[in-house]
């Protein structure tokens, strides 16, 4: 049975996927070529707020955890997915909200040897050649406050930390 979720087996390069957390699944190429052996390995990205240095580790294992005081605002660093604005407040949870931003710890993603070249699989999104592309696909990291207004926990941008992403979702160089 595949570890990889229906909607995103379709995404990845290989058809079949099994065991792909512990170590050497069989795969088959698209276009119905021979089968190979690859190892894949459940991995965490994240980027540090101080450095931007991009780090990873096992999943399990490391991940972004760190706060501080911005402006007088108790913060916590994560990564965003939506173009960040300083000063601006987004609703956190609710993805229906039209100020809607979500916050991560790391991108969760897929890591694999194919044609002796090692890979990422970022979870939805695609195919990336290193830990650093992987990074892209977040628009920043941000050091954040929070706050509850009417029964809403509002996420205001303090400091952006590191932006890979410019405001159209291309990456910054």
């Amino acid at each position: 049975m595949s570890t990889i979720p229906r909607a995103t087996r379709s995404i990845f390069p290989f058809r079949k996927i099994r065991d792909s957390a512990s170590g050497p699944c069989a795969s088959s190429s698209q276009g119905g070529k021979e089968a190979e052996r690859i190892r894949a390995r459940g991995y965490r990205a994240w980027a540090l707020p101080d450095t931007s240095d991009v780090k990873e580790a096992a999943l399990g294992q490391g991940g972004l955890n760190q706060s501080k005081v911005v402006n007088g605002h108790s913060c916590t660093a994560h990564l965003v997915d939506g173009y960040p604005e300083i000063g601006h407040e987004y609703n956190i949870y609710d993805q229906n909200a039209p100020n809607y931003m979500g916050l991560n710890q790391e991108e969760a993603c897929l890591k694999f040897t194919d044609g002796g070249h090692m890979k990422y699989y970022g979870g939805g999104a695609q195919v990336y050649a290193n830990k650093e592309e992987v990074i892209t696909a977040f628009y920043a990291l941000c050091w954040i406050s929070r706050r509850f207004d009417n029964m809403q926990v509002l996420g205001r941008v303090e400091q952006v930390a590191k932006r890979w992403l410019d405001r159209s979702g291309n990456v910054i160089r």
